[in-house]
């Protein structure tokens, strides 16, 4: 019994070569496509104040909240800027009174409105809307999840403004 140990030589022919062309093109394309979405988002790129407020927090967590700290999304951990400046008001009571109907405006008492502005880099995406740190979109009205060394809240953008350097 004998084996035929023979092995048959491949060629380089036509449909090698088409590959080989469309791979490179694939490559090409990706590299091209990747450069110009970097070239674009330093392009875009911005440095934004936004306000966020808080309402109606207990007093006893206004000092909780401090300039320079960082905020980060508590939900999906996106670096979201630096705190650089802090107030806050008397936090106001607007309801019905139930005995008479009639609508009662005050103040709450032990209770403060709480405003922070934040400074972050952000790009513009190709819908307009601001975008910090790689994915987090911010907007007036958002719904802000936020984390700090010392507090964590839910807060609403109020105001955003492009700073100038």
């Amino acid at each position: 019994m004998s084996v035929n140990t023979t092995q048959k030589k491949h060629k380089f022919n036509v449909i090698d070569a088409v590959i080989l062309v469309v791979i490179c093109a694939v490559v090409a394309a990706a590299a091209f496509l990747l450069g110009s979405r970097n070239a674009q988002s330093e392009q875009n790129s911005v440095t934004l104040e936004y306000i966020v407020e808080f309402r109606t927090i207990r007093d006893e967590f206004v000092d909780n909240i401090n300039v320079g700290v960082k905020l980060v999304d508590a939900s999906k951990k996106y670096s979201l800027g630096d705190v650089v400046a802090v107030t806050s008001k008397t936090a106001t009571f607007i309801g019905t009174d139930f005995t008479s109907g009639q609508l009662v405006y005050g103040d709450y008492p032990d209770h403060s409105d709480v405003q922070i502005t934040v400074r972050s880099n952000a790009v513009i995406n190709d819908s307009g809307r601001y975008v910090i740190d790689g994915g987090y979109e911010m907007s007036v009205g958002a719904t802000v999840y936020a984390r700090m060394p010392d507090y964590t809240g839910t807060g609403y953008c109020t105001q955003i403004k492009e700073i100038k350097d």
